[in-house]
């Protein structure tokens, strides 16, 4: 059913804007290896998080706010799938699996510390957190 169109329009646009800016700016500065955008890091995400991007936007347009809902829900699960994935991975079953993860653990444990102090959120990272949440509050908006 095509209902009249939500007036948040211009909000899902200024959203829409953000999330396309963000997707191609620089999110993060690596040490030794420069400025990395969420489109360089995670290029088939960032793909589809811009077409259901383009998707909500128009469903808003057109008046389809249940299918902008669905289509915003898209954009957040592109962006948050590499985490999505991490949760996902099994637990090691048997003592030697277990002991074997715990080495890697151990090893792999400082490497991300320092890995971690090496990078630096960059204001691409923010405009892209800001476009997704307006285009939120433009799908989920209440109409008139």
């Amino acid at each position: 059913m095509v209902s009249t169109p939500f007036r948040s329009g211009p909000l899902a646009i200024l959203g829409a804007g953000a999330i396309a800016l963000g997707s191609f700016a620089p999110a993060a500065d690596v040490a030794l290896y420069g400025e990395v955008s969420y489109w360089n890091a995670a290029g088939p995400e960032a793909t589809v998080m811009l077409a259901a991007t383009l998707l909500t936007v128009f469903c808003l347009l057109t008046g389809r706010a249940w299918w902008a809902r669905i289509a915003v829900l898209l954009v957040w699960a592109s962006l948050l799938w590499p985490y999505l994935q991490g949760l996902w991975e099994p637990e090691p079953d048997g003592f030697l699996e277990s002991a074997l993860s715990s080495a890697v653990e151990t090893t792999t444990g400082w490497a991300t510390d320092i890995a971690l102090n090496f990078v630096d959120m960059s204001w691409g990272m923010l405009v892209l957190a800001l476009g997704c949440v307006s285009l939120t509050l433009a799908a989920y908006q209440r109409r008139r």
